[in-house]
């Protein structure tokens, strides 16, 4: 049986970091072996919707809103937590300095249903293009430092925000041609999320 539509997960960690919001046609420069390793990922994928002309949608995935729990596939071990998690875990620890590595670093946050929601519709959508790379993102940035405060909002704690790095990052999507070809928008505030994280 002939295989009717695939669609893969990439991320936005293709990209690598820039000032200006990355379009699906942006200059991919991954910065870390991640980014790099999704990148050939999704040149792999690509090759094959071409060679088997199998319409195929590459979700680059931006940064998705926090889990209660990342439990690592056996035999694998990070030392990068998720970044509610690593933040969340800091607001227990006394004195209340939240180290980050710099509050100014921009994040373009969605949420987890939404993504599951991006998939469906990416599954189901019509397409007259063996390929298409299209970002999954909400197109508005949000810094380390408005993150932090508002989980210490939502816990009602003091705090000290220290950044352990000078140098910052940005990394924003372009979310037009998801709701173009897909008909999907980011809808979910990251307060909401954040509230319902601390909630767990």
């Amino acid at each position: 049986e002939k295989l009717t539509r695939f669609v893969n997960i990439g991320s936005a960690s293709e990209y690598g970091s820039s000032q200006k919001p990355f379009r699906e046609g942006s200059i991919c420069r991954p910065e870390n072996a991640y980014g790099r390793s999704k990148l050939m990922q999704s040149a792999l994928v690509e090759a094959f919707a071409r060679a088997l002309e199998v319409p195929t949608f590459n979700l680059r995935v931006f940064n998705v809103m926090g889990f209660a729990k990342r439990v690592p596939a056996k035999g694998f071990t990070s030392d990068r937590p998720h970044i509610f998690t690593a933040i969340a875990n800091q607001f227990k620890k006394v004195p209340l300095v939240i180290q980050v590595n710099n509050a100014e670093d921009v994040r373009d946050f969605v949420a987890p249903e939404e993504v599951l929601e991006a998939i469906l519709k990416a599954l189901t959508a019509r397409t007259d293009s063996v390929h298409e790379v299209v970002n999954i993102c909400s197109g508005r940035g949000t810094t380390i430092g408005d993150l932090v405060e508002i989980f210490g909002q939502t816990l009602r704690l003091p705090y000290t925000l220290e950044s352990l790095s000078s140098e910052n990052s940005l990394s924003v999507g372009s979310a037009g041609k998801a709701e173009r070809l897909l008909g999907w928008r980011a809808k979910h505030p990251l307060k909401r999320a954040v509230r319902n994280y601390v909630a767990l």
